[in-house]
């Protein structure tokens, strides 16, 4: 086993450097935050990604290495037979969740549980296809798609073997998130920053199980940090204005390429027609029209 493959030796690349400069602007892009914000993003999705590596690591999920299944499964005395087994999703996020793991909430949208069934018809595995094609950021569902998502994710819990406390705090917490009063706010940022919320501080108490020693004790992530979900709001605010105001320069950027491509147009079907450039003495140009003096 050499230790280039042990995620504990990796380390964070430098998202500042030129090599990353194209990940940055399409990160910028796509989020309106700066090009600063976006490198702590990345950061913080590496770093979340590699302490799943780590869990996945330590506990030898490896297929070099990996232990069979067992032949008798322990059997859950409280959990009875389902009216309808959930869905079940690829491998390898099976493999995740019985970890304990982080998981995407948008593998168990009502949308991508449709694409499941259509593939299994089609005789495909879970495997062959992404579902959805583009997985989204929890931050990014709508808030139906959140509620489908949690739904279908807290059915599927009991069969791989989450404890019980672990399935009664994320319930508590997914239930906490939708009776918050910025759950119906008029204001999106508001509602944006409950999904925002949700989304980093998942990721962050799923990064800390990981990394911790077996006598650890984690905190409740149903309890909701209201300091920490209004600071969320602020940087949510500040992106949100930023991207307002780029998306005003850029559309006032192609008006003005439009009216100068218009302008063209015309001087040249004046030089067709004969009647010379519009910058002669008989034709001048105001701001908003064409002038005949």
């Amino acid at each position: 086993m050499s230790c280039s493959a042990d995620p504990h030796f990796a380390v964070c690349p430098n998202y500042a450097s030129e090599r990353y400069v194209n990940v940055r602007r399409m990160l910028a892009d796509e989020t309106g935050m700066t090009e600063d914000l976006a490198i702590v993003l990345l950061k913080d999705m590496w770093r979340t990604d590699n302490e799943e590596e780590k869990l996945r690591w330590n506990r030898g999920v490896r297929s070099d290495t990996a232990a069979p299944a067992p032949r008798f499964l322990p059997i859950n005395r409280t959990l009875g037979l389902f009216n309808k087994p959930p869905k079940i999703p690829s491998a390898a996020i099976m493999a995740t969740l019985r970890e304990g793991g982080y998981v995407l909430l948008c593998y168990f949208t009502t949308g991508a549980l449709i694409r499941l069934d259509e593939n299994a018809e089609l005789g495909l595995p879970p495997d062959t296809t992404k579902i959805p094609p583009e997985p989204k950021r929890d931050a990014d569902l709508t808030m139906v798609e959140f509620g489908e998502a949690t739904y279908h994710l807290l059915q599927l819990l009991p069969y791989v073997g989450w404890p019980e406390d672990w399935i009664n705090m994320f319930r508590d917490f997914w239930a906490n998130i939708c009776k918050h009063r910025f759950w119906n706010s008029v204001d999106p940022a508001q509602m944006k920053a409950l999904l925002l919320y949700q989304d980093q501080q998942r990721r962050r108490w799923h990064a800390l199980c990981a990394s911790a020693t077996n006598s650890a004790v984690i905190y409740n992530l149903a309890v909701i940090n209201e300091s920490v979900l209004r600071e969320t709001e602020v940087e949510l605010a500040n992106i949100m204005r930023m991207k307002k105001r780029r998306m005003e320069e850029e559309e006032e950027e192609k008006k003005k390429m439009e009216d100068e491509r218009q302008w063209q147009k015309l001087v040249a079907r004046f030089a067709e027609v004969g009647y010379g450039y519009l910058s002669s003495p008989s034709v001048a140009r105001s701001d908003d029209s064409v002038v005949f003096v």
